[in-house]
């Protein structure tokens, strides 16, 4: 996506812009990057500590 902008903002401005000012426009624009959480917020601290205490 950002090569599609880059490209468009581009040929709006007649020269090259840097990447930086494609992601402030974005950024000005309200567009942010969603990610998933690393885990589910409901799993139990139990079954999160099992998974990381050491096999015996």
């Amino acid at each position: 996506m950002k090569q599609v902008l880059s490209g468009a903002i581009t040929m709006l401005a007649g020269h090259p812009v840097a990447p930086s000012t494609v992601y402030r426009l974005l950024a000005k624009a309200g567009w942010r990057k969603i990610v998933p959480r690393p885990s589910h917020p409901k799993r139990s601290g139990w079954s999160r500590r099992l998974k990381s205490s050491p096999r015996r």
